[in-house]
């Protein structure tokens, strides 16, 4: 495991997302998990730490622009929603890809949307067309 506690800011604002990942995975034990399936790649995100982890991938990794927030129901893959968010720097690179799940019956994740403001109409659009409920959505 490489200790990124001691790298600067602006070193760990210019690493790959494979970098990322695993600086996610080292800051928050437990909360975020490489997602294993296959065909599958990024991380996935406890619900409970969601907007903490967003605000690290801004603030810490320079991931700037939030792509997309897309709601996804992988029937068959259990008994849940996904929601799969692209984060980009605007200064070039490939895209951070997480995800959050939540329960299908009670669909609820908390709004990213004071952490990127361009969440605002896709937290919209997965809520009409899934349902999902984003706590904290202006």
């Amino acid at each position: 495991m490489v200790d990124h506690a001691a790298e600067p800011v602006e070193t760990l604002k210019t690493g790959t997302h494979a970098d990322a990942a695993a600086y996610l995975l080292e800051k928050f034990p437990g909360a975020v998990s490489a997602d294993t399936r296959p065909g599958f790649q990024g991380v996935i995100v406890d619900p409970a730490k969601l907007v903490e982890v967003a605000q690290t991938i801004k603030d810490e990794l320079g991931y700037d622009f939030l792509s997309s927030a897309t709601a996804v129901d992988y029937l068959g893959y259990g008994d849940h929603l996904e929601m799969v968010y692209h984060a980009y720097r605007i200064s070039g690179g490939t895209a951070l890809n997480f995800k959050a799940q939540t329960d299908r019956e009670n669909a609820k994740l908390p709004s990213l949307v004071g952490v990127w403001r361009g969440a605002d109409f896709q937290e919209r659009e997965a809520y009409d067309l899934y349902g999902i409920h984003f706590d904290g959505h202006p």
